[in-house]
């Protein structure tokens, strides 16, 4: 496979190379200014694979910031291996990268990104404080880093209403 961003990412052009937010590796969300609750409190009424459609989706914003500023192949791979991963999990292997190999304010950003999307692909229901800990960390550093946020909140919000609308969580059974 060859990851291509999505069309609705690549309309976005080629994002600018300056980077334009405060980073610092000894204290990575002290500057964070969006508050994902909203975001959370609506993708709750859908299903699981639903949520994990939406990290990936979020991830891939990140990753496309960030892609004419590191020639890391892995963060790329990650993407492809997710959207198979939300197909059947049994499809992906978790893996550990090492924090040592990502500093600064670019490889840090991309090593939180896949930290937080690998762990999504092995969520049970049973462990919603999981999958809300790292869809909350996706969202605050794509608002974070991308430079023009508009067009990022846009995408959210028709694709939550769309995950609403068509995936619905299903009803407890008490049986």
């Amino acid at each position: 496979m060859h990851y291509i961003f999505p069309q609705y990412i690549a309309d976005q052009g080629q994002p600018c190379p300056v980077l334009e937010y405060i980073w610092d590796d000894t204290r990575v969300d002290m500057d964070f200014q969006y508050n994902p609750t909203d975001l959370i409190g609506k993708i709750m009424g859908t299903t699981t694979r639903s949520k994990i459609a939406l990290c990936i989706g979020i991830y891939e914003w990140i990753i496309w910031r960030f892609h004419r500023l590191s020639d890391d192949p892995v963060p790329f791979q990650i993407a492809e291996a997710s959207w198979c991963g939300n197909i059947n999990a049994a499809y992906v292997e978790y893996i550990e990268f090492s924090r040592k190999e990502y500093c600064g304010p670019v490889r840090r950003l991309l090593f939180a990104a896949m930290m937080s999307l690998g762990p999504v692909l092995n969520f049970t229901s049973v462990n919603e404080s999981d999958w809300v800990n790292r869809l909350f960390i996706l969202a605050l550093l794509a608002m974070h880093v991308l430079p023009d946020t508009k067009p990022f909140e846009n995408w959210l919000e028709t694709v939550t209403d769309r995950l609403l609308l068509l995936y619905p969580a299903p009803e407890d059974d008490p049986l």
